[in-house]
């Protein structure tokens, strides 16, 4: 069974014989009338909407103030850098891959066959830069 929204959809596209531009300004006029349809229109983007108008709230509501900015960041101190970079380095050297490999799991490089190098240097050649004419 089609719900309200549906129905209208098939009706405003009826009546604009399948013009979608056509039929969105007859929906537009409806919904501007008819608070069930413009409540059906806007229900899956209430949530969106809702956070939208909070966020330009000061714009809106005359007299608000906005709220401080959140204090900047401190610069962390180098000693706490250092230790923080060395137990990342012993965590990662400890670290299984994905494969139950110690350390880097990634497997080294290949090196790209003949064939493979050719097709790369065709297609950078043919979007390359374009000729002057």
């Amino acid at each position: 069974m089609a719900t309200y929204l549906d129905q209208k959809v098939r009706d405003a596209l009826d009546i604009a014989q399948g013009d979608q531009n056509q039929a969105q300004r007859v929906l537009l006029g409806w919904a501007q009338r008819d608070e069930k349809l413009l409540r059906a229109l806007t229900q899956p983007f209430l949530v969106g909407i809702v956070a939208n108008a909070i966020n330009h709230g000061g714009k809106i509501v005359p007299g608000l103030k906005p709220t401080k900015p959140p204090p900047a960041p401190r610069p962390m101190p180098a000693k706490a850098l250092d230790s923080l970079i060395g137990q990342l380095g012993r965590n990662f050297e400890k670290s299984k891959g994905p494969l139950g490999v110690a350390g880097d799991a990634a497997p080294p490089p290949k090196k790209a066959s003949a064939k493979h190098a050719d097709t790369m240097r065709t297609l950078a050649n043919a979007f390359g830069k374009s000729k002057k004419r």
